[in-house]
């Protein structure tokens, strides 16, 4: 995993939090590789356990306009290609430039204000100077950021009561960083680091591991004859997976509520799918999924209306999830139910252009034949608001962070 640090000038001083990251760059078997990226180039920083590199330009409490400067900082992002950019400090507007300019490259920004949010440092100051500056960058850099790392309980507590972030996690540590052991310190961040690239999985998807993921699930929800349907592309595609694409694709499947499906697939189709790391299963990201049809009831035309007018909720709600397109392909392709009155029905609800909305959705995801459709699918606008809301890759993942 690497990890690229940002710390500001003021932060250089920060002696508790430097022992801390050179601490876990040097622990025995460590997986994290440490990147740090600085302000000052005069200023003294141990080499050992890091990586360096320089920003220079960027003063204190200045507003950056140097294109130079922006170039520079993409050119250190692609060099490195951080895993996580890990955001350090408060109160300077360069920090909320160096997570605008992350998410503009599309790397997850984590941002540990260090007890610079506390309200006790708020208040200080706080007309002439900390209004000022939080209407200027410091709530938009809270805001902008994937996840706020809290460095203990008591500052999670604050940060929650400030609500500009909700998604929060902190070192669960019963003593502070600088007297815990190194190999707790290690596993406290790199389980809270596992867990947010696990909660933005989508991001990571190679389009072979995306299209991987739709070929077992629908290998998955058919019950034979899947290996026979599946084109010789599909099936080269899936052989040649590396381990890094299936861990993205079981992570994902479990954040969809389909991790079953994922597994019966791989099972018709006679592949091998790794299993996941300890580490990576202990964080895996909890699927909210909520049944579309009622356990053990009979699916009817009426149930299925309920179903459909379910479903446009959640994608409303933007909620809705592959979890829920299985079983609407297993209730479509293996129900009897008499089309006449299902179709009256969702006339009645006005469910009708929808519905075709979401066939289309079902047939280029999970290969749903017409023949087995209501009414024709359609490349309606119903079906670009469902693809975005499946595909999405800014999409986050509930868990405990």
């Amino acid at each position: 995993m690497r990890i690229l640090h940002y710390l500001h000038m003021t932060m250089q001083a920060e002696e508790t939090l430097m022992l801390q990251l050179s601490r876990l760059g040097g622990h025995s078997g460590s997986s994290i590789e440490q990147h740090i990226v600085t302000t000052d180039n005069t200023a003294s920083i141990p080499t050992k356990n890091f990586f360096i590199h320089y920003l220079s330009g960027i003063g204190h409490h200045t507003f950056i306009s140097s294109f130079s400067i922006k170039r520079l900082y993409f050119q250190i992002l692609s060099e490195v290609l951080p895993d996580i950019v890990h955001v350090h400090g408060a109160w300077d507007y360069s920090i909320s430039q160096i997570i605008q300019y992350s998410r503009q490259k599309g790397f997850i920004v984590v941002y540990s204000p260090d007890k610079g949010l506390e309200p006790s440092i708020i208040s200080i100051d706080f007309w002439k100077k900390k209004l000022p500056r939080l209407i200027a960058y410091q709530f938009r850099a809270v805001r902008k950021a994937d996840a706020l790392l809290a460095v203990s309980a008591t500052e999670r507590k604050h940060l929650e009561e400030l609500g500009w972030n909700r998604r929060i996690g902190h070192l669960r540590l019963s003593i502070s960083p600088e007297e815990t052991n190194t190999p707790q310190l290690y596993s406290q961040y790199l389980a809270f680091y596992t867990r947010v690239l696990n909660s933005n999985i989508r991001r990571f998807m190679t389009l072979n591991a995306w299209d991987a993921f739709t070929a077992l699930l629908y290998a998955g929800c058919r019950q034979s004859d899947a290996p026979n349907m599946l084109s010789t592309e599909y099936l080269s595609r899936l052989h040649s997976l590396h381990s890094q694409e299936w861990n993205c694709l079981q992570v994902f499947a479990a954040a969809e509520g389909v991790s079953g499906q994922i597994a019966r697939g791989v099972e018709m189709l006679r592949l091998q799918m790794p299993a996941l790391a300890p580490s990576v299963l202990a964080v895996l990201p909890s699927s909210t999924y909520r049944p579309l049809f009622p356990t053990g009831s009979p699916v009817k035309e009426d149930t299925l209306c309920e179903a459909l007018a379910s479903t446009k909720k959640m994608v409303e709600d933007k909620k809705l999830k592959f979890a829920h397109l299985s079983e609407l392909y297993i209730a479509l392709r293996y129900t009897e139910y008499d089309e006449d009155k299902l179709m009256a029905l969702l006339h009645r609800h006005r469910l009708i252009n929808f519905t075709a909305g979401l066939l289309q959705i079902l047939y280029e995801y999970i290969l749903l034949e017409e023949g087995y459709m209501p009414l024709p699918p359609s490349h309606n606008r119903h079906a670009d608001i469902i693809r975005k809301c499946l595909t999405k890759t800014n999409k986050y993942y509930e868990t405990s962070l």
